[in-house]
């Protein structure tokens, strides 16, 4: 596998991930003052391989990082594009309105705004809002299918691909409840359980 370690300068991650030219519009940014300019030459040809490779988990740790250093908006963008390969539409809209917020480049920020409507009809045509409350609060709520599964906790509001869930609610001290969701694509799907004590 492609090994994701940091360099021990953590500010070459930010040279690293800039190097990696996923946004066409990144300029080319020198190492930062104290980086190693060969390690981070390394680093980011790791997450090229990985990007490549569609280790969208690496690309898009490496890029929050590199936000986390040095907050310009173009790693939003890219971690939007990222989460997008990796089926991850809601979370893909989010981080491109989050581009698109904070792009100052009114250019840049019309291409982030095309992205985002691409986005959210993608999201509305293969996804379903999905709000799921429990009594009492708090309750784990895990959904599954034969390839995905979703964990979270009630009460839960978010998007979840279209298709038929096997939905588990377990609080301790309370017996588990279990129900079959079937999530059609642009809908919206609410659920109350009320969990019983348990036996």
């Amino acid at each position: 596998g492609v090994d994701m370690t940091l360099p021990p300068h953590r500010t070459r991650l930010l040279a690293s991930a800039l190097a990696l030219g996923l946004m066409a519009s990144a300029p080319a940014v020198s190492v930062a003052a104290g980086g190693d300019a060969k390690s981070a030459k390394r680093f980011a040809k790791k997450v090229k391989k990985a990007y490549k490779a569609q280790r969208w988990d690496d690309a898009i740790s490496a890029f929050r990082l590199a936000h986390e250093i040095d907050p310009q908006p173009k790693f939003l963008f890219n971690i939007a594009r990222c989460l997008a390969k990796n089926d991850d539409l809601a979370g893909a809209v989010e981080e491109m309105e989050r581009y698109v917020e904070d792009e100052t480049d009114e250019d840049e920020r019309a291409d982030g705004e095309d992205e985002l409507r691409i986005l959210r009809k993608r999201l509305t045509d293969t996804y379903t809002k999905l709000v799921a409350d429990t009594m009492p609060p708090g309750a784990a709520v895990v959904l599954k299918t034969e390839e995905r599964e979703i964990a979270d906790t009630s009460p839960m509001d978010r998007w979840i691909p279209a298709g038929a869930w096997t939905m588990t609610v377990s609080l301790p001290g309370y017996a588990t409840y279990t129900e079959q969701v079937v999530a059609r694509p642009g809908e919206n799907v609410s659920l109350d359980v009320t969990l019983e004590t348990a036996a």
